[in-house]
């Protein structure tokens, strides 16, 4: 330090500050809300597109939710590409760790979602059978109306 200014001096061979917005530390970017974002808007878009259902808002913080993850998977499914399962010594990359356990959570909330065609007919299944049910009670209670 320059005592005399009191204002640090870099040495020749500092880098010059990262830039706003730089990517330098980024690896896969899983854990980037810059990288994730978009990638799981689309996800929502393609989601709404083929099952229209989604669009009803009570389903928005799980459909937010499984994007996210989807993108995620994304990203790492990338990564993996280019660097491989395994690290220079022969482990499983951390990443590919984490794209287990990302990819299980998105299939989870697929499911939830009735994005898969055992939970889709699940979903129309209970929907119907609660039709039925409202319009058996319907049914009963103009019944009822005529005998009082």
């Amino acid at each position: 330090m320059d005592t005399a200014s009191a204002t640090p001096v870099a040495p020749a061979w500092q880098r010059p500050p990262f830039e706003p917005g730089n990517t330098a530390a980024a690896t896969h970017g899983a854990h980037s809300d810059r990288m994730v974002a978009p990638i799981a808007q689309r996800w929502v878009e393609i989601a709404r597109e083929q099952a229209p259902y989604l669009q009803d808002p009570s389903y928005e913080p799980a459909l937010l939710s499984w994007a996210r993850f989807e993108a995620k998977c994304d990203l790492l499914h990338a990564w993996l590409d280019e660097h491989g399962m395994f690290d220079e010594h022969g482990n499983v990359a951390p990443a590919a760790k984490l794209l287990e356990r990302y990819e299980g959570r998105a299939a989870s909330l697929r499911a939830t979602l009735g994005m898969d065609p055992v939970s889709r007919a699940k979903l129309q299944k209970d929907a119907a059978a609660t039709k039925l049910d409202l319009a058996a009670l319907m049914a009963q209670e103009a019944d009822s109306d005529r005998h009082d």
